[in-house]
């Protein structure tokens, strides 16, 4: 097959060229409006950058003059800190200082006090400790004199005990006005000592005047009657259980016996060893217990 190549026509040529001329002049202007758009679009970042620069820049600066604001206030408050503590240390020091001194003050004047009053206890207690001593030499005195006085009672003791039994030694018994035998008899004061000491009866000395009528003796009434003190005689009337009795023309040292009651077995027995005008001394013996006769 035979290839037939046709020769492009003028007209198809102009347009071609027209064609590729406006293609040219667009593509150019694209171009150039490209150039331009990069050209400004560097500008602006060149710019933008510039402002990045200088707001980096403005907040470097901003950040050291805040470090700075923040350096300086924390030296103030650390001054100031170190101020209020001086001030505080100050203030507690002087408060400790009042506190103390007054405690101080309060505590020299409880010790003056409790001296004081320490010191007055013991002057009280050595004034007594003083008057203890004096009366202890007092009390060492008299006892001494006691001693001695004790000394002299013993000794007088001993020799009132030896007489006592001397005496005791000279009683005797003899038969009473109703036939018994008495018991042992005194025929005076120191022998009736002697024999109430022995303690065989109940014993009552008596004094009796007769001008004082009837007196109680133990438990009877004895009244003097007559008493002759030239025969050294008397006469009693007695008064014993409702009955009375007369003991008539009775002289020094008999035993003078009755019985209390009808039923008695042991007698009452009376001895005057004194008779003086219109008077007479001596005494009864009762038994220590009643007993009845069978």
């Amino acid at each position: 097959m035979t290839v037939v190549h046709e020769e492009p026509s003028s007209t198809g040529r102009t347009i071609f060229a027209w064609f590729l001329g406006g293609a040219l002049a667009l593509s150019l202007g694209a171009n150039v409006y490209q150039a331009q758009k990069t050209s400004g679009l560097s500008t602006d970042i060149g710019t933008l950058r510039h402002e990045l620069s200088s707001v980096k820049t403005d907040l470097q600066k901003n950040n050291e003059t805040m470090q700075r604001s923040v350096t300086g206030m924390e030296e103030a408050l650390a001054a100031a800190k170190e101020e209020v503590s001086k001030k505080m240390a100050q203030q507690t020091r002087t408060v400790v200082q009042r506190q103390s001194s007054r405690l101080d003050n309060t505590w020299k004047k409880q010790q003056t006090e409790q001296v004081e009053k320490l010191n007055a206890e013991l002057a009280s207690i050595r004034q007594a400790a003083d008057a203890n001593a004096n009366r202890l030499g007092e009390i060492n005195t008299e006892v001494g004199g006691v001693k001695t006085e004790v000394g002299n009672v013993k000794t007088e003791i001993a020799s009132t005990r030896t007489e006592l039994d001397r005496t005791v030694g000279d009683l005797k018994r003899v038969r009473g006005d109703m036939g018994e035998m008495s018991g042992l008899i005194a025929t005076n004061h120191q022998e009736f000592v002697a024999l109430r000491s022995l303690g065989e009866r109940n014993y009552y000395e008596f004094n009796l005047a007769k001008s004082a009528g009837q007196q109680r003796v133990g438990d009877v009434q004895l009244e003097v009657r007559k008493a002759d003190l030239k025969k050294g005689r008397y006469t009693l009337n007695l008064v014993v259980d409702d009955r009375k009795i007369e003991k008539k023309d009775k002289t020094v040292n008999e035993p003078v016996q009755f019985y209390a009651s009808a039923k008695s077995r042991q007698p009452y027995e009376l001895v005057v060893y004194e008779v003086q005008k219109n008077r007479v001394i001596g005494y009864l013996a009762t038994p220590k217990v009643q007993v009845a006769r069978q």
